[in-house]
């Protein structure tokens, strides 16, 4: 899984078991932007389910309209792109919501795209330390708790 916001941060792995043609639960790991700007430093988790609204199955080709939802732990780190002002980071707990396009291959090459929101849940952390020094600190009342999510899905289906 590639994107932004997803449940398993910037970049990441999910393993996916349909229970039902048209519901699916998964898990994964990936990894998200550091305080360093570093994307491969910091350690997401996440369990996700799926619902397909709409289903077409043809000879060769399945696809769907899918409801997601997901919920997700790891460390965050505000603002998301360094040198925007004073930064706060700690670790959140999301709640991810989302609508997604689905194409998967008789063979088994699986597509999807999608949308969503990423709601903080709760969170805990503290302002860097330079933020402090100047007075203003970033705590958690201070931050957004809506963010707007996309996610590529480029895997196989067994």
């Amino acid at each position: 899984m590639l994107g932004a916001g997803t449940p398993v941060g910037g970049l990441g792995g999910v393993l996916e078991y349909n229970l039902a043609p048209r519901f699916a639960l998964g898990a994964g790991v990936g990894a998200s932007w550091t305080d360093g700007g570093s994307l491969l430093g910091s350690l997401q988790v996440g369990a996700l389910g799926r619902f397909r609204l709409a289903l077409s199955e043809g000879n060769q080709v399945a696809q769907a309209f899918d409801l997601v939802g997901g919920f997700s732990t790891g460390h965050f780190v505000y603002p998301i792109f360094p040198g925007d002002g004073p930064s706060w980071s700690g670790q959140a707990y999301w709640v991810q919501p989302g609508l997604e396009y689905e194409l998967v291959t008789r063979g088994g090459f699986r597509f999807a795209s999608g949308i969503g929101a990423a709601i903080v849940a709760a969170m805990s952390g503290t302002s860097d330390a330079a933020s402090a020094s100047s007075g203003y600190v970033l705590d958690d009342s201070k931050l957004p708790r809506l963010f707007l999510t996309v996610d590529l899905v480029i895997g196989y289906a067994l």
